[in-house]
Parts: structure tokens; sequence; C-alpha cells
């Protein structure tokens, strides 16, 4: 009989148990007979404690230790191997057991509160500590959220090891306040935190702005969305991605897409045509199509943030998936001869979506946007409407011949002051301003950006340019636009605040 490892070593923590492997083997040219394994303490045991073995041939035995019943500190035991070897009937193997204290784990706060700006992006930190024994493996940070995140998601930590974790709020961040819970995963259980966002909107006078042309291609440029870092603009043929605000690459992706919108970095995009199509990304470069329909002429998006999406399409029809485009229910809005062409939720269960059926159509829901909770509202006829925009109560809508403006929730609608005779592609507020605003349009060879600073009553030029422009996506003190003619050829510019 050969018996290895001739001792060992074995460690766990307090409460648990681990294994080892004995090998014994016959080294003789008989059958080997092991009749008994046997211990002298309670916290050991093995496994199969009896068989046997032909010559040239060996068997593992699981050695368990178990430290249920045992304190910190080490323990020594002996393991007894007994058989028909007429040389050694017994053989001893020497057990060190070494019990260690569990991992516990500490957080120095419960509840953290940001407060920022709107347009700017908050932190906040908290400490993580292993006030135990062994090691504390913390295995996920989560939160349901993709308005926040953390700067660390996995980490080990030793006894009286800690860490320092920041919390981050996003600058896309509507005006309000916001209340997440971020679970913390480990091995000695899970800890919360909870997280208050206060989100102030930006008062004072309206910045004006400088524009410059950042980017031109072969795309006609139809949709663009951005957290004034980060963007992505996707028109006729394509979708183009920047990381730093003024580079742009074409992605992969190819379609007649109408609209775009990206959240931290899931979005989704969609296409109209003679069949509607939604496209989506978990990483803002991948892009897979997610739904289709034919006659659904998808033309504008709006995504939470969370797992709600709307989409503006034909047919009358507003489409709507609550598990972030897993599944779709389309929902008859307007009379089947309307386009719809863009949609805005309040994020208070207030749903709008406007459009044409050769004049004005405007929407609203008050039910998160579900079947059997929209109604259509009556409004001055400047047209097809083309985009509606919310903000703090305050509402636009830019339409073939004007521009319309609601200070009271969309309760009534009033007619602006504009400089220019449209038509009007896409209006937006500054940040989340209710009083500073800016809006888009033209035909081919001909575009403009105007500009509000009472709330959408008056407006002024602000900019122009050879190519029609179709939509914008404004921050604070930043902004793209995009447009195109037909060739096609597209543009993106880039605007920076320069006054306030």
């Amino acid at each position: 009989i050969d018996v290895s490892p001739t001792s060992l070593s074995m460690t766990a923590e307090e409460g648990s148990s681990t294994t080892a492997t004995l090998t014994v083997q016959n080294v003789g040219g008989a059958t080997l007979t092991v009749s008994s394994i046997t211990d002298n303490q309670t916290w050991l045991s093995e496994s199969p404690t009896n068989f046997s073995v032909n010559a040239g041939s060996s068997r593992a035995v699981t050695v368990t230790a178990s430290a249920a019943s045992l304190t910190v500190g080490t323990y020594t035991a002996t393991i007894t191997i007994t058989s028909n070897d007429p040389d050694e009937a017994t053989k001893t193997v020497g057990v060190t057991f070494t019990v260690t204290a569990e991992p516990e784990i500490w957080v120095n706060a419960t509840y953290l509160e940001i407060e920022v700006n709107q347009g700017t992006q908050g932190e906040a930190w908290f400490e993580v500590k292993n006030v135990g024994g062994g090691t504390l493996q913390v295995t996920d940070m989560h939160d349901g959220s993709d308005d926040i995140w953390q700067s660390e998601q996995a980490f080990n930590l030793g006894p009286n090891e800690s860490k320092w974790v920041g919390v981050y709020s996003g600058n896309w961040m509507y005006g309000g306040t916001y209340d997440f819970t971020i679970t913390i995963d480990s091995n000695a259980g899970n800890a919360t935190i909870e997280l208050h966002v206060i989100i102030n909107p930006v008062g004072g006078e309206c910045s004006e702005f400088n524009w410059t042309s950042v980017h031109t291609d072969g795309i006609d440029y139809y949709g663009v969305s951005s957290d004034g870092w980060n963007g992505w603009a996707a028109g006729y043929r394509g979708i183009s991605r920047t990381t730093n605000g003024s580079s742009w690459s074409e992605l992969g992706v190819q379609d007649n897409f109408a609209d775009i919108h990206v959240v931290g970095s899931t979005g989704f995009a969609v296409s109209g045509g003679s069949w509607g199509k939604v496209f989506r990304t978990y990483n803002g470069s991948d892009w897979d199509q997610v739904y289709a329909a034919e006659g659904a002429g998808c033309a504008g998006v709006f995504y939470d943030g969370g797992s709600t999406v709307w989409v503006a399409a034909g047919g009358g029809k507003v489409l709507k998936s609550t598990n972030t485009g897993g599944n779709w229910d389309a929902i008859q809005v307007g009379s089947s001869n309307v386009q719809l062409l863009s949609v805005f939720s309040e994020g208070n269960g207030v749903v709008w979506a406007c459009g044409t059926s050769g004049s004005s159509c405007l929407y609203k829901s008050t039910n998160w946007g579900n079947s059997g909770s929209w109604s259509q509202v009556s409004v001055t006829n400047i047209g097809g409407l083309e985009d509606v925009w919310f903000s703090n109560g305050t509402g636009w809508l830019a339409g073939a011949s004007g521009i319309l403006y609601s200070s009271n929730g969309g309760g009534s609608w009033n007619q602006a002051s504009v400089p220019v005779g449209g038509p009007f592609r896409a209006v937006q507020s500054d940040g989340w301003s209710s009083t500073c605003v800016h809006a888009v349009g033209g035909n081919d060879y001909s575009g403009f950006i105007i500009r509000s600073s009472d709330g959408g009553a008056t407006w002024e030029t602000e900019y122009t340019t050879s190519y029609r422009l179709m939509e914008l996506v404004m921050g604070d003190t930043w902004g793209f636009v995009v447009g195109g003619n037909p060739g096609p050829t597209g543009g993106i510019w880039k605007g920076a605040a320069t006054a306030r």
C-alpha cells in the first residue's frame, strides 16, 4: 500500500467546510483490501472507508473537514488506514486544519445624495470594508437603471481592507428628483445603499451658441442623440458615432433610418419605408433588428433610459415595448390615415405623439401610452407636426409652417413669432430649460437654426447653412444638429454656448 500525500493541510472559514483528496495505490502484485479508514476528530470524515484495489491501480478518498462547530484556530487530526498489506497493516496521515474568520461586509453609508444642475454629471462616494476575516468577494453592484453607475463592479478585500467606490448620475437626466437602490452582492451577503438624486432646472439667461460643421459624408441624416460627448447620428444608409463629440465614423449597420435615441449605452433606432423596423444596441456600436412590421413606417423613437420604448409609426399607431425591445404592442392612437412622426414621454405617465394627415395631428396619453389612454388635442393647423418636446410643463410643436408653444402643460397652445417660413423639422429645449429653446428646419440646400429665450413665444435666427436641417439634441451648453441633401450627402454640426 502506498498513500499520498503523507500529510494534509486544509483551511476553511467559520461555518464552512473544505475537501482534500488522498490517493491509495496498490504497488503490490495481489488485490489490496482496505477494511477501514478512521480518524480521531469529529470534524473530519472520509469517503469511501472500505474498498478493494487491484494490483497496479489506485483509489481516491475524499477527506472533508467541517468548521461548522469550530471557532477560529488551528486543529490537528490523524487518519488511520487499515488494510491487508502484510508489511504495513496500518498507514497514518496527519491533518492540520486552520479555521479562519468569515468575511463581513461593512459600508460606511446607507443613504447618499447627489444634487447637481441639469446637464451636469453628479457623483458621490462610499466605502466598502471587510471587517471580518478571510477574503471578502464583492461580485457585483447593480441599481436597475442606466441613469447611474458605479466606478467599481467587482473586487476582493482581505481582512480590514477597504475600497472607495464612486457613484455617478448621468448629465442627460431630466430636472426633478430620483430615488435608486444600489445593491452590493458579496460572499458575505448583500448590502444596500439608498441614493437620492436631485437635478435642478437651470435658470438664468439663455445661451447663444456658435455652430461649427464637424462632419460631412454620404449619409442624409434625420436623427441624432448625444450626452454631449458620446453621440449617434442616423439617416439614409446608416448610423455614425462619436466618442469625443468631434470625430464621427460610420458603424456597420445600414438601413433608411429616421430617428435614434440612446441613453447611456442602450438605445434604439427606427427606419421607415414600406416596412417599419426597430433596431437596438446595448453597447452603442452593435445594432440588431428587434422588430419589423409591414406598413409601420417608423419615424420617431423615445427611450426612457429604463425598459420602456415608444415609436411613432404609420397607420396612426404608436409601438410600445416595456421590456427594452423584447416584445412590442401596436397601439392605435389616431385614424389609419395619420402618419405619426414624433413621440415624447414626460416621465410622469403623460406621453405625446404628433404627426400629419395633411394637417396638424396631436395626441396625448395620460397612462404611459397604453391602449385606450389616448385622446386627440386640438391645435392651430400649422401643417404636419414633425416634432414634440416638453420640459418642466412647457411644450413645443414644430410644424410645416410654424411653431406652437404651451406654458400650461399642453392645456392650450399658442403660435410663435418666427423669423423664417419653415418648414420646421425639430424643436428642443436647451438641457431641460423651460425658457431656452432651439429649433431647426429648412428645405433641400437651405437650412436654419433658430433660438428662443422666452419659452418659445418669439424666435431669432442663429445659424444658416446650405443643408436641410432635420434634427437636434441640446444640452445646457452644447448641441448637435444633423441634416442632409439629395445625393445623398449629410452633415453634422456642433454647437457651443458662448454667453449666458
